[in-house]
């Protein structure tokens, strides 16, 4: 059986309908794989009717602007150049021209190319949004594969021109991204006072995660630190947010465009919990008028359990009396009483160093665990001290039903930063392809990818919304 499919093309008034072939199928219909349409003849018929379809809206564009707007000449031709358009239905060789301007346009350049102004990208966004969504969820080369086993895209399209145009659609994303500011108050008090009523409260929560870094620096583990976050209201979707700290310049606008997107108003409540460490601390600060910042309880009691469990390899006396202290300093923590927890914490630190004294008088070599026990409770106490402003009375929040603890935050930062930069794609990133790669994601995960194409190309997608609609 054969069927030659064939496409009517009405053009202008002036010029009658006329009929291109573009595609023939010739099988025969003896099994079950025979029957209806296959994957490549789908793909070759695709590929033949964007070529004939471009080509065609092209030479009409050319047509209707080749003359002059002021006396309706018809502009010379210089000359043509090659021109390559990606689509999601293949590569479209042109010829594009180069046109001389009319001796009445009012203008410096002599020359121009008309489809520059047409073909402002050489991709066409519909390819361009494909890729970036598949490839915030997977590698660049599976993405490849993915494309050239279901379009009809050309085989030029490799991983390498995939990541290029990831990062450029990144780019945009970035450039849209408003100026950074020391703090966000919302305007004056009156201007707040007289806001809308606030709705729900939304807590944020903030933590770190690490990826492998290309270059390993001397003395260095090879892997650079990304702040990831998620923002969750008690009314509404949840958001995520990522970037990579070395390279962010405007992580409180960041933050800040996040909370604006889930329509926080100026006297809305913002809860901001964080593990304390100094990269994460400072971000939330002068974001929102009326925030309050927590330190996670979380990373308080896996910093205790630690000291615990190096307390419990002691042999001696004062085993029994470190343990003690470390269980005070924990309930005093968990009930905000930061002066008691610190006073309790000194202690310790002293009554380390009696022991050791003791030792070092009985011609006892010094125990190796109290001096790892006195440099974790050292740094322990520098820790809580950073983050007193940020220690609350666990206890009665937890009785009260409110957030303590970021754990939504560590599912978070398995969901945009494990699954994609780490787990199964053993591959090494550079901070700035990370951080680019990361805006991708998020905006994916977010579900505002194909706003953001829609705002580029107002246009984007507008055919399928009114074959919906209809």
């Amino acid at each position: 059986m054969k069927v030659i499919i064939q496409i009517c093309i009405e053009g202008a008034a002036s010029r009658p309908p006329f009929t291109v072939p573009i595609h023939t199928i010739d099988r025969r219909c003896d099994q079950v794989q025979d029957v209806g349409l296959a994957l490549e003849d789908a793909k070759s018929l695709l590929g033949q009717l964007q070529q004939t379809l471009v080509r065609e809206q092209l030479e009409h564009y050319l047509t209707d602007y080749r003359a002059c707007p002021h006396c309706g000449k018809q502009r010379a031709i210089k000359g043509y150049h090659p021109l390559r358009f990606r689509t999601a239905f293949g590569d479209i060789c042109l010829r594009s021209p180069r046109w001389n301007r009319c001796l009445c346009e009012q203008c410096r350049e002599a020359t121009f190319c008309p489809l520059s102004e047409l073909l402002t990208v050489h991709t066409a966004p519909e390819l361009a949004y494909l890729e970036a969504k598949w490839a915030a969820q997977g590698s660049f080369a599976a993405v490849g594969a993915l494309l050239h086993d279901v379009l009809p895209v050309d085989q030029a399209l490799r991983q390498e021109t995939i990541r290029r145009h990831v990062l450029a659609t990144a780019e945009r994303l970035e450039a849209q991204l408003g100026p950074e500011q020391f703090a966000y108050d919302g305007g004056c008090q009156r201007e707040i006072e007289a806001s809308p009523e606030p709705a729900a409260p939304i807590t944020v929560g903030l933590d770190g995660g690490y990826i492998r870094g290309r270059e390993r620096l001397p003395g260095a583990n090879g892997c650079f630190e990304v702040i990831a976050g998620k923002s969750i209201p008690e009314e509404g979707a949840a958001k995520v947010f990522a970037f990579v700290h070395r390279i962010e310049r405007k992580p409180k606008r960041r933050l800040r465009a996040v909370l604006e997107s889930q329509g926080v108003l100026p006297r809305q409540h913002i809860t901001f919990l964080c593990d304390g460490g100094d990269t994460v601390r400072e971000l939330g600060a002068y974001v929102h008028p009326r925030s309050e910042h927590i330190l996670d309880w979380f990373h308080i009691a896996m910093r205790v359990e630690q000291l615990l469990q190096t307390t419990r390899g002691l042999q001696g006396a004062e085993k029994a009396v470190l343990l003690t202290g470390i269980e005070c300093v924990k309930w005093f923590l968990w009930h905000g009483n930061v002066i008691r927890a610190d006073d309790t914490l000194n202690n310790l630190l002293e009554e380390i160093d009696d022991a050791r004294e003791r030792q070092r008088r009985a011609g006892f070599p010094s125990s190796v665990v109290l001096k790892k026990l006195a440099r974790a409770l050292d740094e322990f106490a520098t820790y809580v001290d950073n983050n007193a402003g940020a220690i609350v009375n666990y206890g009665e929040r937890y009785r009260c039903g409110e957030r303590i603890s970021t754990g939504f935050v560590e599912s978070a930062v398995n969901q945009v930063i494990a699954k994609r930069f780490v787990k199964k794609q053993q591959m090494r990133w550079t901070p700035r392809g990370a951080h680019l790669l990361l805006q991708v994601r998020t905006q994916v995960l977010n579900g505002e990818l194909r706003a953001s194409f829609e705002k580029w190309y107002p246009r984007f997608g507008a055919q399928v919304q009114e074959l919906l609609a209809a």
